[in-house]
């Protein structure tokens, strides 16, 4: 049996379950985590490869789209997403710099 876990600060999911569902039309896993004592049950999309969730929910290997506490007292749940085209400028901060440079920067640290 193969177990994955993704740590990410306090939080580490398992992700060993075969369960699938369709959320928002995202075929979603599931996955589960213990936070302050509790048990959480997520469902994630690998389609949107974003390692987000809500509140300190993350770092799964896609974007979490429902979240809820085993009891059903905290629920999170996505209810819509919107495709937007941002265009993503340069960064003007900074230096150029060749590859070998930063390689002999880094290794002096």
């Amino acid at each position: 049996m193969i177990f994955k876990r993704f740590e990410t600060g306090l939080l580490i999911w398992d992700t060993n379950f075969n369960d699938e569902k369709e959320v928002l039309g995202y075929k979603s896993y599931k996955a589960t985590t213990i936070f302050n004592k509790k048990l959480y049950v997520a469902w994630y999309t690998k389609e949107i490869p974003i390692s987000e969730g809500p509140y300190r929910f993350k770092g799964l290997p896609g974007l979490i789209l429902e979240l809820e506490d085993e009891k059903g007292y905290s629920t999170f749940k996505a209810v819509g997403i919107e495709k937007k085209k941002v265009e993503i400028k340069q960064l003007q901060k900074g230096i150029p710099i060749s590859r070998e440079l930063y390689l002999q920067k880094k290794r002096r640290v």
